[in-house]
């Protein structure tokens, strides 16, 4: 399983947070998803990198974004426990996921 984190402005784009959060949910290709922040989503997902990046592009309606691989043993800042647990392991026992 590969760790990404989309990044977006929200101020730049049209699609609402709930649209886009609702265009996660009914991605396919992202297992679970956690959003730390506005403009963020770490996704977990079996797909390469271009191939989830393909399922965004008409999403953004040519606003920019990036997704970018999260490589979690080389990650840091500040999160809970749970958020480092996830990145590490796969298991979200109370973070939302699919």
């Amino acid at each position: 399983m590969f760790t990404y984190s989309l990044s977006f402005s929200p101020f730049e784009t049209k699609i609402s947070n709930n649209q886009l959060l609702a265009a996660i949910k009914d991605n396919r290709k992202i297992y679970q998803w956690y959003s730390p922040f506005i403009g963020t989503y770490i996704l977990k997902s079996y797909e390469p990198l271009t191939s989830l990046a393909e399922s965004f592009r008409g999403l953004f309606e040519g606003a920019p974004f990036i997704l970018s691989v999260i490589y979690p043993a080389m990650t840091g800042g500040a999160q809970s426990d749970e958020v480092w647990n996830w990145l590490n392991t796969g298991n979200l026992p109370t973070l939302e996921q699919k």
